[in-house]
């Protein structure tokens, strides 16, 4: 069934699009049921156009991030209103009459909820993270007095609080894990409307045909057993626990090359400071950020891959879209024992799982693996048939097509 809606799509949380992985991948769907899609977004660069015609029936709308008044500032951590982008969004629901919006996660939701409630246009939360429960884990490493004052603009019960309010008022709410909707009973949120579309991979999207790598990189470490981990370092991302795991197995295992990939400025200098620390420096190699492009390519170089989250409420209700491009690519893993990590690992049969936090059991199951090799061709293996099959995205692509066309039976044409 071929529609001819208009779905506005708000994404001004962020570094700008491109990239962002969730809509790349929603938006195929989209168009075959034949919705045009026009993204609010902010300039990455200067040199971006501020309108665009991004694929064919995908428009970008681009604004210029601003500047929030300390006023503004205080209001958005209490209220969860975003005053400084509101007649932008005004200015975008006339312009680009939309039927219906998808706003991705919680920091402009009420805002949009607000204004799109003049125009009766539904609203769908697209919640990538558990956003409360994340600003918790983020300020884990913060000094104490940082701390504080965090915990107070970033109070832990009042933006559950307001999660709850806004959410109730959404049509849908997409999330990326089944453990992420089990606080929802408690806010007493229609279990019907909370949908998972998970970061499962598309192979539409990502690359992971040997052909297709950078055989620079791949030429790089083919001598060494390596061990790596793509992505953001935050404090819940456990870079720490596998920092430390690394001085106990640096004498035990030939070559060993750990390759963390994705770091620039203070989480650089932060990683690299710690590796001094442990003196194992020799062992590891910090790439900074790479293309999108490039990181199957760095990912087929390696023996291991790693997903270390530490233990916090916000890791036990989320999955990194890393590991499933692990998978795909025929890669060993090794989480820890946060609920989605172990329970997708453990289904699929891809890998091992350690105790979150603890860089003894992390050392002791890279060991075990390390002298076990055809364990780990068969996880691989395991994970690619998994990833191809139970996890793969086009069964939250069917969940996300089955809404979309139940929705598109209840839209306005305007």
């Amino acid at each position: 069934m071929k529609t001819n809606y208009r779905i506005g799509i708000i994404h001004l949380y962020g570094y700008g699009f491109p990239p962002e992985i969730r809509i790349e991948k929603q938006y195929p769907i989209f168009n075959k049921l034949g919705f045009t899609c026009v993204l609010l977004s902010t300039f990455k660069k200067n040199t971006e156009k501020e309108h665009e015609l991004y694929k064919d029936g995908f428009f970008i709308k681009r604004i210029h991030k601003k500047t929030k008044s300390i006023f503004q500032k205080l209001l958005g951590y209490f209220t969860l209103l975003s005053p400084e982008y509101e007649s932008d969004i005004f200015d975008f629901i006339i312009n680009e009459n939309p039927n219906v919006l998808i706003v991705h996660d919680i920091f402009h939701l009420r805002s949009v909820l607000k204004i799109a409630k003049l125009f009766q246009i539904p609203v769908i939360a697209d919640l990538h993270e558990n956003m409360p429960a994340a600003l918790v884990a983020y300020r884990a490493n913060y000094y104490f007095i940082r701390k504080i004052i965090t915990s107070i603009l970033f109070n832990y019960k009042l933006w559950q609080w307001h999660e709850a309010k806004m959410l109730k008022k959404c049509a849908y709410v997409f999330i990326v894990t089944k453990e992420a909707g089990e606080r929802f009973n408690k806010y007493g949120l229609d279990m019907g409307k909370v949908v998972v579309v998970s970061n499962t991979e598309d192979i539409t999207t990502f690359s992971y045909q040997l052909d297709k790598v950078n055989k620079g990189i791949v030429s790089k470490y083919q001598e060494n057993f390596m061990i790596s981990y793509i992505g953001n370092t935050g404090p819940h991302r456990g870079i720490d626990t596998t920092i430390k795991s690394m001085k106990y197995i640096k004498d035990k295992i030939k070559n060993l090359k750990l390759v963390i990939v994705g770091l620039k400025g203070k989480e650089r200098d932060i990683v690299f400071n710690w590796c001094i620390e442990e003196n194992i420096l020799d062992f590891v190699d910090i790439i900074d950020w790479v293309p999108f492009e490039e990181v199957n390519s760095y990912i087929i170089s390696s023996d291991l891959c790693l997903v270390p989250h530490n233990d916090f409420e916000h890791t036990h209700t989320t999955v990194p879209h890393k590991l499933f491009q692990y998978m795909i690519c025929e890669r060993a893993v090794l989480v820890s024992d946060c609920k989605p990590l172990k329970r997708i690992v453990q289904n699929a049969g891809c890998g091992e799982v350690f105790k979150a936090g603890n860089s003894k059991d992390m050392a002791k199951q890279i060991l075990n693996m390390y002298q076990n090799q055809e364990l780990m061709k068969k996880f691989g293996k395991n994970g690619k048939l998994a990833a191809l099959g139970i996890y793969s995205w086009k069964h939250d692509a069917k969940r996300l097509e089955s809404i979309m066309m139940k929705m598109s039976t209840t839209l306005k044409t305007k």
